[in-house]
């Protein structure tokens, strides 16, 4: 325990002695964490962005005048039972009927043109919605030869087809674009810190000759430089941590704009936990790996 004691008031005392360095090393922690929640919020909002155009996609199926509504309802269970379908909706003619009305009630043309309809001139259809685009494929491929093909009247799938595999020629680019910046902005991040505290250690080599000369082991030399670049680490993940809570906060509603539905804010919060051990994990892991290595041309073993 007093070792223990020794090795961290050590490296507190390399933290305050040499402020100037600390000072920049804290702030360069606090840049790369900005970049790297940058990273997230932006992954955040393209995922987001991908979903909320995905839940727009979907095809119908009619069917035809007089068909059996029994059927239909099993048809639509059977699609729902498909691997990543994520909902089928059955409109009656009657719920379609009432809805067309409510949507052109601000149309007096329209209107006119419905009062004067006697009959319901709609049909029964299915509105099919995947969690994967490629689903619909499968779906549409189904509905061709199935014993129900003789009710369907017509599939919305052929018009929307080229707009379902732009969509998932898209989404997989984007992704993969995402993944480079991501890896991208880690590996930059990584080369700057390692840089910093590289020259940290060796601002302070005067510090190490001295320890080395009264006769220190190599590991209570390196111990105390590992606390130090631990205590930086830490400092420069809470300030940038604290500048992108406010970022965060004050773009929120400016996020909702931009993509509907996904609240960057509340995302933070619900993986708080998770996203702040992985991003100080890797900080820390960069720093200490950068002290250890930086460490040891001057505690090469006799």
């Amino acid at each position: 325990m007093s070792g223990l004691k020794r090795i961290f008031a050590s490296g507190w005392k390399l933290f305050t002695t040499k402020l100037t360095i600390s000072i920049l090393g804290v702030l360069t922690v606090t840049l790369i964490s900005i970049f790297l929640w940058q990273a997230v919020v932006i992954n955040v909002l393209m995922e987001g962005g991908l979903q909320y155009v995905q839940d727009k996609l979907d095809f119908s199926v009619y069917f035809k005048e007089g068909a059996d509504s029994e059927d239909a309802k099993k048809l639509q269970g059977i699609i729902e039972n498909m691997p990543n379908v994520d909902r089928v909706i059955l409109i009656t003619k009657e719920k379609a009927f009432e809805q067309f009305k409510e949507e052109s009630a601000k149309n007096p043309i329209i209107g006119e043109a419905l009062k004067e309809l006697q009959i319901n001139p709609l049909v029964d259809y299915i509105v099919v919605r995947a969690s994967n685009p490629v689903v619909y494929e499968d779906v549409a491929a189904y509905l061709q030869t199935s014993p129900y093909r003789s009710i369907i009247d017509f599939i919305t799938y052929s018009e929307n087809q080229n707009i379902i595999k732009r969509f998932i020629h898209f989404a997989d680019r984007l992704k993969l674009i995402g993944i480079i910046v991501i890896i991208g902005i880690a590996l930059f991040g990584a080369l700057v810190m390692f840089n910093s505290t590289t020259l940290s250690v060796y601002a302070q080599k005067e510090e190490i000759e001295i320890l080395r000369l009264l006769g220190a082991s190599n590991f209570f030399i390196r111990a105390p430089f590992l606390v130090f670049a631990g205590i930086i680490t830490a400092l420069g993940y809470l300030l940038g941590l604290g500048i992108m809570v406010l970022i965060v906060k004050n773009m929120s509603a400016l996020f909702l704009a931009i993509v509907p539905r996904v609240n960057v804010e509340t995302y933070m919060l619900q993986n708080f936990f998770i996203l702040n051990a992985l991003l100080l994990g890797f900080l820390l892991a960069v720093n200490v790996v950068a002290s250890f290595l930086s460490l040891q041309r001057y505690l090469k073993e006799e």
